[in-house]
């Protein structure tokens, strides 16, 4: 690399509020944190958010809730949904489908696409009396999330021209932040087109939630775990291409049991840059004690560019942990999308995905051993340099 990027680098890490540590925040998400007006997006006179144009090298914004859970006869029903922010790239919401429930699939992406203007109401939309941002779709559909802050509930609509979904999100306590809205930014990958790396700040609610769906003239009501995913992301140097690509390599899960919850968000850097400090910190919840810690590995086993096991290893303060986890479900559910080529490696490939994974270990706390059996539902992007196109390794985890 130039010594003239070095040397900006340099200067960014000097000036940027960018975090060295886990965040350790444990504080309640308030509307303020849902849609931060004046601090990163500003409201126009038709309720259409932009970003604030402060000079801040913006890259996009999550509001991305996914479930799982199983209807009145134990079949299992996924969701995995996200309102586009405005100007940025269309949407169209997908369920995964136990085949026991005669559908004719068991992967299902609308036909209804979303996109064009992310608008918000601070008082509230149609018959929703709480701040709901809305997203509209094509033939007159649309989707909203609200937030009913004095009962911790999130309330997901989504009225497709194929399908429609009424969900009802109740969060627990214990809220993972990435990083407060205000900062310091994490480092959630380097870029696999531009010299650059991805920011962001933001939470991850959780809980359990209900659900009536209606699809295909059936009317389906299921429960389970729900996780949104409440982030804004943004460029460290602003170096722009026709397209920045992925973020690399990052492991973003939350995996559940009956009374555990462990949170991991973690990247590390396939890139020769090396000088920012990429995420790494895990947040568990287990007999009402919460532990954070950044000393804890994420093996992976199988394909390198789409693992189908995981080993999760790590100590904190006064215990230790160890899970053996098997991929049980992908999106895409042909393979997670590949991109050829990197910045720094023009052979390599890097891939983006989801994966459903089910867990089994134990921790050790304060010399006791608890067992855990846990699912989880997460997030990656990986990269296989060059030198692995021909002759790629695979390990498999029994």
């Amino acid at each position: 690399m130039e010594v003239h990027m070095r040397i900006a680098i340099i200067i960014l890490i000097l000036l940027l509020p960018i975090a060295w540590s886990p965040s350790c925040c444990d504080a309640v998400p308030e509307v303020e944190d849902f849609v931060p007006l004046g601090l990163h997006y500003v409201l126009d006179d038709n309720n259409v958010l932009h970003y604030v144009q402060d000079g801040t090298p913006w890259r996009l914004s999550c509001f991305i809730l996914v479930a799982q859970g199983r209807d009145g006869m134990g079949r299992i029903v996924a969701y995995e949904g996200r309102l586009p922010f405005t100007g940025e790239g269309p949407f169209r919401p997908r369920l995964h489908l136990d085949p026991r429930l005669g559908l004719g699939t068991t992967y299902y992406v609308s036909r209804t696409l979303f996109g064009g203007n992310l608008y918000y109401f601070p008082e509230g939309w149609g018959t929703i009396p709480f701040p709901t941002v809305l997203s509209k779709g094509t033939g007159g559909s649309w989707q909203c999330i609200a937030y009913d802050r004095a009962n911790r509930t999130w309330i997901h609509v989504v009225e497709a021209r194929d399908f429609s979904l009424y969900m009802v999100c109740r969060a627990e306590d214990h809220t993972f932040w990435i990083s407060p809205m205000d900062g310091p930014w994490q480092v959630h990958g380097v870029l696999s087109r531009v010299p650059d790396y991805d920011l962001w700040v933001g939470f991850w609610d959780h809980g359990l939630f209900n659900a009536t769906l209606r699809l295909a003239g059936r009317e389906i009501e299921f429960s389970g775990f729900f996780v949104f995913d409440r982030a804004i992301h943004r460029l460290a140097l602003g170096i722009r291409g026709r397209s920045s690509g992925l973020p690399l390599a990052f492991s973003c899960m939350i995996i559940k049991g009956d009374d555990f919850r462990i949170f991991v968000s973690m990247a590390k850097d396939p890139s020769p840059l090396h000088l920012l400090p990429m995420e790494k910190q895990m947040k568990i919840i287990v007999d009402d004690e919460v532990f954070y810690t950044s000393s804890f590995e994420l093996i992976d086993f199988g394909n390198p560019l789409q693992p189908s096991a995981f080993i999760l290893i790590g100590s904190f303060h006064g215990g230790k942990i160890w899970l053996k986890g098997h991929v049980v479900a992908i999106t895409p559910q042909n393979g997670w999308t590949v991109e050829r080529g990197s910045w720094w490696d023009r052979g390599a490939r890097c891939t983006w995905g989801r994966a459903y994974v089910r867990w089994s270990g134990y921790l050790i706390i304060h010399g006791r051993t608890v067992y855990l059996n846990g699912y989880s539902i997460g997030e990656f992007t990986r990269f296989s340099p060059s030198y692995f196109s021909k002759i790629t390794p695979f390990f498999e985890l029994n």
